[in-house]
């Protein structure tokens, strides 16, 4: 199914209606978040009127409005991402070495490398996390931060019981009966679904050539989305904490905003370094089509090659070998900047 796109060209982008699960997908995800974004409006009015009323501060009102409205203006951007080819490879669903789009990609990186600012920027496109997935992610959080916010406010001016400080959605974990009274927020289920289905999309892209480091790479995106959420719901006891100036809490050297900052900032560059696994994993199917290359350039010179063409073939193999060596060394040095900056991110 073609879909005109008027950028002056004429150009014709493919939908992406080839399997039903992407349908349903972007259907779930928008009644999802349409039922989150008519709660948060609703939530900003009772906050609002009552803020109005008492004379409280705007800040944290302002900071929910802008989270829900920010939400809302990603939607058009995920339905773009859902129904129309973007180029990405796990977005598109791409399987390496099984679609003949990614051979193809791959034949000219295994050619020509990765030479120039453009085509870098080309290929980490193609291997960024997926786009809804990423979307997803951040109306999820666009939702979700600024809930600690409100209920800090509410508690600090006596609306909530001062025990709300230490509930948060685990509690069902720590003490089943307390599901009735403080019970798993949509918010935190969609955070869950969001991080679920990032585990499956990212690292699916390899499971035709290579199962297990396809399962590997799944299960440490998997760890980083685990800890994304349990990070949040450290972080917002300790926003709570530290707003409403409980003598349990521990004393922070920072601003209370500033840890939900840093926490959210961390938790997103902690999922993004995982391109470094994606990376390592397409740098193994590129040194897979090298050395099928290298054999075939093998029985090319023995069926009737000039010793001195077969010495040059040899020679542009290993230089191409030596620099994709230097891009995956590059790739792997870039991944641990990331987590390191998450690190520091999270340290205070």
């Amino acid at each position: 199914i073609a879909v005109a796109m008027p950028n002056g060209k004429g150009l014709c982008r493919r939908a992406k209606v080839d399997r039903l699960w992407r349908v349903w997908y972007a259907l779930l995800i928008l009644a999802v978040h349409g039922f989150l974004l008519h709660a948060s409006f609703q939530r900003y009015s009772a906050f609002r009127s009552r803020a109005l009323r008492e004379q409280w501060p705007m800040g944290p009102m302002n900071f929910h409005l802008a989270g829900a409205i920010a939400a809302a203006l990603m939607l058009p951007l995920f339905l773009y991402s859902a129904f129309l080819k973007t180029d990405n490879f796990a977005e598109d669903g791409v399987q390496v070495g099984r679609d003949r789009d990614s051979l193809r990609v791959a034949a000219v990186d295994v050619a020509e490398g990765v030479v120039g600012c453009g085509a870098c920027l080309s290929r980490l496109l193609r291997h960024f996390v997926p786009y809804t997935s990423a979307l997803h992610l951040l109306m999820s959080l666009c939702l979700l931060l600024p809930m600690p916010v409100l209920e800090a406010e509410e508690i600090h001016r006596e609306q909530l019981a001062k025990d709300q400080i230490w509930r948060t959605d685990l509690d069902f974990v720590i003490q089943p009966t307390a599901t009735a009274t403080h019970p798993v927020s949509t918010e935190v289920f969609n955070l869950l679904l969001a991080l679920a289905i990032l585990t499956v999309r990212y690292p699916s892209v390899f499971w035709f050539s290579n199962r297990v480091f396809s399962l590997l790479f799944s299960v440490v995106v998997c760890a980083s989305g685990l800890h994304t959420f349990l990070a949040y719901e450290a972080t917002s006891v300790l926003y709570k904490a530290a707003t409403v100036g409980s003598t349990e809490s521990v004393v922070l050297k920072i601003p209370p905003a500033a840890t939900l900052a840093l926490d959210s900032v961390g938790s997103m560059l902690l999922l993004l370094a995982s391109g470094a696994f994606f990376e390592f994993g397409y740098a193994q199917v590129l040194n897979n089509l090298r050395k099928y290359r290298h054999y075939l350039q093998l029985e090319a010179s023995s069926s009737g090659s000039s010793e001195r063409s077969n010495g040059s073939s040899g020679a542009g193999v290993g230089s191409i070998d030596g620099a994709a060596c230097c891009a995956s060394n590059a790739n792997l040095i870039f991944g641990l900047l990331l987590m390191l900056a998450a690190a520091l991110c999270k340290a205070p």
